[in-house]
């Protein structure tokens, strides 16, 4: 198997990349790095309807210190 799906349902605001959503990405590409090291390829997805992450949590980053949003 050279390519793997994810799917994350950890949106807590529709449509937008927060600190839920980067936990739960971090952590599969390291299970897929070290339980599947074939992997070359990884196809992100949604696993609600009609969601992704488009774009940050601007509520989110409007609280968050400079080092976290660089």
């Amino acid at each position: 198997m050279r390519t793997a799906a994810c799917s994350t349902a950890a949106n807590s605001s529709m449509n937008s990349y927060d600190l839920g959503v980067d936990i739960e990405l971090a952590g599969a590409v390291q299970r897929l790095r070290f339980e599947h090291p074939q992997v070359r390829t990884v196809i992100l997805r949604s696993a609600k309807a009609r969601i992704f992450c488009a774009g940050a949590n601007i509520r989110m980053l409007g609280g968050a210190s400079h080092a976290l949003k660089v």
